[in-house]
């Protein structure tokens, strides 16, 4: 059984880009489809240059973390949706709120 904590040197071909994404979604228990292994690709890329090997639990850690960054932001941004519309909803209109013809 491999080390998923060991450095191993990254794939070179497509054929080994493609037993390193399935060991790495696997590793992840995260879905195989285009986009999480476009997001392994991702990761390599942003490597710093003369980076040639990283533990495969790495890209699992870092594309989970991606995953759920994602859920977060939104999460924030249905809350704050949802704080807003409650303080509309709660907070009377005055004649000044409604608009009115321009003066000047």
């Amino acid at each position: 059984m491999q080390n998923h904590e060991e450095a191993t040197l990254l794939p070179i071909t497509g054929e080994e880009f493609d037993k390193f994404a399935d060991e790495i979604l696997a590793l992840g228990q995260l879905p195989d489809n285009p986009s999480y292994r476009h997001a392994i690709a991702s990761c390599i890329m942003h490597l710093d240059p003369v980076t040639d090997r990283k533990e495969r639990s790495y890209f699992a850690k870092a594309i989970r973390k991606s995953i759920s960054n994602q859920v977060a932001y939104n999460k924030m941004k249905q809350l704050e949706k949802e704080d807003q519309e409650k303080q509309e909803a709660t907070t009377p209109r005055t004649e000044t709120d409604a608009p009115g013809p321009e003066t000047t």
